[in-house]
């Protein structure tokens, strides 16, 4: 084999149950460091298992180049005594590693007892590293009954070799208890969540809980814990989560319809934000809005609110007919309301035909319905009259002029250039 391939992670392996474990820490001896090349990737160190689950191990790592990292990983057996490594069970990564015993603690790694799993080391080139690591060899070993460990020479071939790698390994004897499947959080609508409880046979209690499943609508808003407690015989072990629950707004608005302009109000429960999606490209993000529609036809309004943490949310749609406006002349020039120049900058002059009232009010919406300007005009007594309008302060954009008398609404759209 390549002796420039070897990037030598010699560690000494342990396996016992709870706290009583093997770690001889002897001083290291005849440390031999290189640069991994390409394909020649990392050692393996077989061990069989006789645990239900590692709970910490250890490797006895020396600094090669002080920029170094180390990739570490546990693989089961692939039934051909070699490391699968389409199923990785956990991975680890060091930068700069420490000289001596570096461990991985609080793991709960669940391996099948009387089953090959090997400790992968990975020294070549990993991202964020200038360098490489090592450790030295080890007198003495606990011997697993392997006695061996692998190198991939990168083109499918391993080697065996009789100097063991050295690992430290701790695990549970008893099966540890788990909750898998729970998210951290969930909205407090009717959501049923099967967890996967292990192993089997135990019990799951807390707030929404019902057999292996959680509800969140039943666990209501607030910070949960769920706990599943295992026992067998003299085996016994529980597992704690937290899980919290958010309360879910309900969307719901109501609008009334005058001519082409449209009022939405909100009537949403526990909303913080609001969208509305007016189904004609615009869209909106005020609580109560008030919209123009330039053509007739049927609109799905959408309203989507979400509560304060924006985390939760709801929307509703509802249609709203508009057909009474047939086509865009209702905004055309001529009906009793004119303006020019369209496109307008600065100044524009507002001609209109007065109708019966001595006042009126002229206004000004964007095109999200938002009240721009709003004027009081006279409106009766001459047959025309002209109102030169301050557009000025109005960003560039479409807007829409309203002239309101009495009980007659006139519209005219208009550029502001």
């Amino acid at each position: 084999m390549n002796s420039k391939a070897l990037i030598l992670i010699f560690l000494l392996f342990s396996l016992s149950a709870g706290a009583q474990y093997i770690d001889e820490n002897l001083p290291q001896t005849g440390t031999v460091c290189s640069v991994g090349e390409v394909g020649s990737d990392y050692y393996a160190q077989s061990f069989i298992s006789n645990v239900f689950s590692i709970t910490k191990f250890g490797l006895w790592l020396q600094v090669g180049i002080p920029a170094g990292q180390v990739k570490i990983a546990i693989v089961p057996d692939n039934g051909a005594n070699e490391p699968d490594l389409g199923n990785i069970l956990y991975t680890s990564t060091l930068i700069i590693p420490a000289t001596a015993w570096h461990y991985e603690v609080d793991l709960s790694i669940p391996v099948d007892t009387g089953k090959k799993y090997y400790v992968l080391i990975d020294g070549y080139q990993n991202a964020g590293a200038s360098g490489y690591s090592c450790a030295g060899t080890s007198s003495s070993y606990t011997d697993t009954g392997e006695n061996f460990k692998y190198s991939n020479n990168g083109v499918g071939f391993w080697y065996t070799y009789s100097t063991p790698m050295a690992i430290y390994v701790e695990g549970c004897f008893c099966p540890c208890a788990s909750i898998d499947g729970l998210d951290p959080w969930y909205c407090s609508v009717n959501t049923d969540v099967t967890l996967n409880l292990s192993p089997a046979g135990g019990t799951l209690t807390g707030p929404g809980t019902n057999g292996t499943i959680f509800n969140s609508s039943s666990a209501g808003p607030g910070t949960h814990e769920l706990i599943y407690s295992y026992t067998n015989g003299s085996c016994s072990d529980i597992d704690t989560q937290q899980v919290i629950v958010y309360a879910s707004p309900a969307a719901d608005f109501t609008y009334s319809v005058n001519g082409s302009t449209v009022d939405f109000m909100d009537n949403s429960t526990m909303a913080a934000t609001w969208v509305w999606d007016f189904d004609d490209g615009y869209v909106s993000t005020l609580k109560d809005v008030t919209h123009f529609f330039l053509y007739g036809g049927i609109y799905n309004v959408k309203l989507m609110v979400m509560e304060d943490s924006l985390i939760c949310g709801d929307d509703v749609t509802k249609q709203v007919d508009m057909t009474h406006l047939g086509t865009d002349e209702l905004y055309s020039e001529g009906r009793g309301l004119s303006l020019f120049p369209n496109p307008g900058s600065d100044l524009v002059n507002v001609i209109y035909t007065p109708l019966g009232s001595s006042l009126g009010k002229l206004r000004v919406y964007d095109a999200l319905g938002v009240l721009q300007i709003e004027v009081v005009v006279e409106t009766d007594g001459v047959t025309s009259r002209s109102h030169e309008l301050d557009i000025s302060r109005l960003a560039k954009g479409i807007y829409f002029l309203q002239l309101q008398i009495d009980e007659e609404t006139r519209r005219l759209k208009f550029i502001k250039n």
